[in-house]
């Protein structure tokens, strides 16, 4: 183990999430060493294979099954360094279910992004500028995430495990395909997501994001 993984877990104490069995299951950070070791190469492999997912899905299970077995991509899209913790599916009680939770580690605690992936197919605005019943429907489901914290952070953080996850998350919704919007949409993207400590991209800047910041990673 080298000094710097050794001062990660000394200063990151491990998470524990709740099992159904009412267990404790330890969950220690993601260990992202092998990426380091990855070519340039290799992680546009990865990209490649994901944006192959991403145009040929019928909706975002595809997509979501494949993040989960790359999760350094998955990371760099919230722009974490090297620890971090990674839960697919986590459980907000028995209400709501988020895709992902990434926790970005650093010496001030863990600073959470719950992300949401719709369906690459997905219309996001109407002609006229307005979000579709689609996306609205994944920005309610942010909000309901928000309320359900706003009521039950302590229980979320001391019975569920999610330490120092409060309403005040950033929320990240994966939705729809650049080639359907113009240049008033993604100017709605922005306003949409002013001040809701929210973003909203389509699949096409994930994959951008993934492939820039993952290549960025690999020289870290």
């Amino acid at each position: 183990m080298s000094d710097r993984d050794d001062w990660w877990r000394r200063m990151h104490p491990p998470v524990y999430i709740r099992k159904e069995s009412g267990l404790h299951e330890k969950v220690e950070f993601t260990d992202l060493t092998s990426w380091h070791s990855l070519s340039i190469e290799e992680v546009r492999r990865r990209a490649d294979e994901l944006k192959d997912l991403i145009n040929t899905a019928q909706d975002e299970r595809p997509v979501q099954a494949y993040l989960e077995q790359n999760l350094g991509l998955l990371i760099q899209l919230v722009s974490c360094g090297p620890r971090a913790y990674v839960l697919p599916q986590p459980r907000l009680g028995s209400e709501y279910i988020p895709d992902f939770a990434v926790g970005c580690l650093s010496s001030g605690g863990i600073y959470w992004t719950l992300i949401e992936l719709e369906n690459p197919n997905f219309e996001v605005l109407t002609r006229q500028g307005q979000p579709t019943a689609k996306l609205t429907h994944a920005i309610q489901q942010i909000n309901d995430w928000r309320i359900w914290l706003r009521d039950n952070s302590q229980y979320a953080q001391n019975e569920l495990g999610y330490r120092d996850l409060n309403a005040e998350f950033n929320a990240t919704i994966v939705i729809g395909r650049r080639k359907e919007q113009t240049r008033r949409g993604q100017q709605r993207y922005r306003e949409l997501s002013q001040g809701r400590r929210l973003e909203i991209m389509s699949y096409d800047r994930l994959l951008e994001q993934v492939t820039k910041s993952s290549a960025l990673f690999v020289r870290w």
